[in-house]
């Protein structure tokens, strides 16, 4: 599944109060969710004892699939990315099904290390580049 965004290490208090004024809505199991109706989608964040893991719902299993939850995973970036500023932490991206993201040899990516490196959209994997910056072209699948 593509993609999974891992922020650490954790200050509970931080994320949970971020969370909550964002808007996100705590289900019964613990977990935080915003719902993309337009896209199908929800993200959703777990609070580990060291971690705060965001992933989008259902998981993305094609390239061309990224485009298609462009909403939910600029809200699970930009989740990420504020955390990160605020509390310090490093930022990891991990994929393990999507070839032409695994294209790059790598299943897990770092995408911020803060403060002294914020958030890089091009460090994204390929499909949400492609989604984002619209630089890869098209119809990947099919190769």
């Amino acid at each position: 599944m593509c993609c999974r965004t891992i922020c650490w290490p954790l200050n509970k208090e931080l994320a949970e109060a971020q969370l909550t004024v964002g808007g996100w809505v705590l289900s019964p199991s613990g977990v935080y969710v915003r719902n993309f109706e337009d896209e199908h989608t929800s993200v959703s964040v777990r609070l580990t004892d060291d971690t705060m893991e965001i992933s989008l719902s259902p998981p993305i299993h094609s390239f061309d699939g990224h485009t298609q939850k462009r909403n939910a995973a600029g809200a699970m970036y930009s989740l990420a990315a504020a955390y990160g500023e605020k509390s310090g932490a490093t930022i990891t991206q991990s994929g393990i099904n999507v070839p032409m993201c695994m294209s790059e040899g790598r299943q897990q990516r770092i995408l911020a290390v803060y403060p002294g490196s914020p958030l890089d959209w091009e460090k994204l994997c390929p499909g949400f580049r492609e989604a984002f910056l619209g630089e890869l072209g098209h119809d990947h699948d099919a190769a």
